[in-house]
């Protein structure tokens, strides 16, 4: 993680990352951080600013998620849009309604 440093695996990384970015909205500090989440449009995946994600029409409405990120991993935007005892974090892409 490049906020705190703690080894994450890359299909947890969407969820830790998640609540890094929850607490920065919030105003929630927290110490020892190597970096602090990006202020500007950071990115669900890294916490950084600069990463391209784009979801992409496939067919009828199904979508595909591309990313830049280095974190980048398979997202399925249904199940992930509903929060889980396992995966609480519901941080994912969204379709702009200005595109």
């Amino acid at each position: 993680c490049f906020q705190c440093g703690k080894a994450v695996a890359i299909s947890n990384m969407r969820q830790h990352v998640g609540g890094h970015i929850l607490r920065s909205m919030w105003g929630v500090r927290e110490g020892d951080l190597l970096a602090e989440v990006s202020s500007s449009m950071p990115c669900g995946l890294c916490g950084r600013s600069g990463c391209a994600i784009s979801l992409r029409k496939t067919t009828g409405l199904r979508f595909k998620f591309e990313t830049n990120c280095v974190f980048r991993t398979k997202l399925s935007l249904g199940p992930a849009s509903n929060s889980t005892k396992r995966a609480p974090c519901t941080n994912r892409p969204i379709i702009c309604c200005l595109c």
